[in-house]
């Protein structure tokens, strides 16, 4: 139970079959309280299986998960009231107003009735709900549906906040307003787990993230160790006509032959790009331009996947 207490979760062998499918196969995970962690991975890796365990949802088939130093086995209760998750796919009752929806949320969590009226303005006023309290939630355009789906995650104050997907098909203007309340709930301690699409978002925001793939962490590190994991920069050579020439060791390229554009992907520390370029003019290429870019977290993703779909 190693730094059980230090940790907001800590996840030990875990194990998730569904008949004869493994779909987490033996994962061990800690996050630490405080951070915004992020869970990445392409379609089917066994992250909604993760969230749902941890949030207690599903149950696990072995193995152990702490949340906040308490057993999800032992104290199911005590932990779903720690955690708030905000899931992609809610099903919000049509008939059900905004105020109404949070209210009979708030009885869930067993928030009494003076505390929860205070308690759902001042979610709503962070998340912009307030003019949109008394609409029916059919009325609601998907961008705040998806506030909605936050507020009730937060309604209860968690100390641990998932958020799978939470800008997920929202504009460029509700994404950066939603962030920009989500930091605000990190900087009071919260703890927030973060699954999306967006890679610039996990670039952007998380302080560690996890890399998982068919059921198991292939990676776990800090953003910036991960980021230094490729220590490379990507080039684009544009040249007036694509000819063959001898590809030089120790960096990867690829020939874009309808936009003329070599792309060469070089670790600075053991390849001098220099030689490549007078290699490419002895090849008979004039070069019009150089486009130099330094590794992102895209380019770290597509290194550890290859071909996996993360759309």
């Amino acid at each position: 139970m190693n730094n059980v207490e230090s940790n907001a979760i800590v996840i030990q062998n875990l194990i998730k079959r569904y008949g004869s499918k493994t779909i987490l196969n033996n994962v061990s995970l800690q996050i630490p309280k405080g951070i915004v962690f992020g869970l990445l991975g392409p379609n089917g890796a066994g992250k909604s299986s993760m969230i749902n365990i941890i949030s207690g949802i599903i149950k696990q088939t072995e193995g152990d998960v702490f949340i906040m130093n308490k057993n999800i086995k032992t104290h199911p209760n005590e932990c779903k009231i720690l955690i708030g998750t905000a899931i992609q796919e809610v099903l919000l009752d049509p008939f059900f107003s905004v105020k109404d929806y949070l209210t009979f949320m708030a009885g869930y969590y067993g928030i009494p009735k003076n505390k929860a009226k205070e308690r759902i303005e001042e979610v709503c006023t962070h998340l912009d709900l307030i003019p949109h309290l008394h609409k029916n939630t059919r009325m609601l355009s998907g961008g705040m549906k998806k506030r909605l789906i936050i507020a009730k995650a937060i309604l209860h104050n968690p100390e641990i906040i998932i958020l799978d997907e939470p800008t997920a098909g929202v504009d460029i203007e509700l994404r950066s307003s939603l962030w920009s309340y989500i930091l605000k709930l990190q900087k009071q301690g919260k703890t927030i787990i973060l699954t999306t699409h967006y890679l610039e978002e996990a670039e952007s925001f998380c302080d560690r993230i996890a890399f998982i793939n068919e059921g198991k962490i292939i990676l776990n590190d800090t953003k910036k160790n991960i980021l230094n994991i490729l220590q490379s920069k990507t080039l684009s050579i544009i040249v007036n006509s694509i000819k063959s020439f001898e590809e030089p060791k120790n960096c990867n390229i690829s020939l874009d032959e309808k936009l003329n554009t070599i792309l060469v992907n070089y670790n600075p520390a053991n390849f001098d790009i220099s030689n490549l370029i007078q290699t490419i003019q002895e090849s008979k290429m004039i070069i019009t331009d150089i486009i130099s870019k330094q590794s992102n977290l895209d380019d770290v993703f597509l290194s550890i996947f290859k071909h996996k779909s993360y759309e």
